[in-house]
């Protein structure tokens, strides 16, 4: 079964690459990927993160102007089936 992790969407590319350089920037480990398509109703870049990371990563985005209200962060995990479950964090 795979990995729980975390994932930040974004209104538009702009917003989620400011926040690519913000959190490689507190040495939080993170990975771009495309957006879920259950989440498509962002832009098209999220970014990954180990749910261990939360507290450090809400804390960086609040503590910024541009991305306090800018983005949405959900949980990702997976059904006894193996299918992909998706909440809001």
């Amino acid at each position: 079964m795979e990995e729980t992790y975390c994932v930040i969407t974004f209104p538009n590319s702009h917003t989620a690459m400011a926040a690519q350089k913000l959190l490689a920037e507190c040495q939080i480990p993170i990975f771009m990927m495309p957006t879920l398509r259950e989440l498509s109703d962002s832009c098209g870049l999220s970014i990954r993160f180990n749910p261990a990371d939360s507290r450090h990563v809400r804390f960086a985005l609040a503590e910024d102007a541009l991305l306090r209200d800018r983005h949405q962060i959900y949980l990702v995990s997976h059904d006894a089936n193996g299918c992909r479950v998706i909440e809001k964090a």
